[in-house]
């Protein structure tokens, strides 16, 4: 079964307390391909701490690009 590909919209405080640390537990299930921020040195922060080779500061552009199946909206 393939993982299936997610974009998060939002990377401030709960996505960086409580979902981003515990995403590991969905590793063989599914895979963060993108995150989308407002600023941008944040969300290249995380993007780097977390493997995540994608990040944007405007969501429309993510969507467009990214090869996500499924988007989580933190914001």
């Amino acid at each position: 079964m393939s993982k299936i590909k997610l974009a998060f919209i939002g990377v401030g405080d709960v996505a960086q307390r409580d979902y981003l640390p515990e995403f590991h537990r969905l590793g063989n299930r599914a895979e963060i391909v993108s995150v989308c921020g407002r600023s941008e040195s944040r969300v290249r922060s995380v993007a780097d701490q977390y493997g995540i080779a994608e990040w944007y500061t405007d969501y429309q552009t993510m969507l467009t690009r990214t090869e996500a199946e499924a988007v989580v909206n933190l914001t």
